[in-house]
């Protein structure tokens, strides 16, 4: 019978190298997988914006409207059927005076003016504005940034008013 003195040390650093490295893979994969239900809404609401704006500048008035509906929110276009995004994450949006409002609280309405692209109300008046809080008071003011926070994690998308362009930030 063979004399069996345990592991040798090449053995035991193998196996710490490879736990190690499978240890590694698990961690980087639950840290990406955190935020992936708000990167998806960041991409949807990206999506959204771009094809709203061509749709007005193709055709009359085109709106996207983003709203909380239970747990999800619902973002609703003027050009296509609604898509429920999960609302296991937050979503609030700037105002050019400083506010930064829940879309939970009171919901966000874009639409472009069809000549320029621009940002506009979603109900026209002599200046142009971006965004339109919905409820008792009715007051227009302009967004420049929509957030989505999950976590820890936050994604932005940056909103140019005057050229009705949008940028993803992270």
């Amino acid at each position: 019978m063979k004399d069996n003195r345990g592991l040798s040390l090449i053995e035991l650093v193998v196996t710490i190298a490879i736990m190690a490295i499978v240890s590694t893979g698990v961690v980087i994969s639950v840290y990406s997988s955190a935020g992936w239900k708000a990167k998806k809404a960041i991409t949807e609401m990206d999506q959204a914006l771009s094809e709203t704006r061509v749709q007005a500048l193709s055709k009359t008035q085109a709106w996207m409207e983003l709203t909380k509906s239970g747990d999800d929110y619902v973002l609703k276009t003027s050009y296509a059927s609604d898509v429920v995004l999960d609302g296991r994450f937050t979503i609030t949006y700037h105002t050019n005076d400083g506010a930064v409002t829940d879309v939970a609280v009171q919901d966000m309405i874009l639409s472009f003016d069809r000549a320029s692209g621009a940002f506009s109300g979603l109900y026209t008046d002599s200046t142009l504005q971006t965004c339109r809080y919905v409820g008792a008071s009715a007051e227009v003011l302009q967004c420049d940034e929509i957030i989505v926070t999950q976590g820890s994690r936050e994604w932005k998308i940056r909103l140019y008013p005057e050229t009705g362009k949008h940028k993803v930030e992270k």
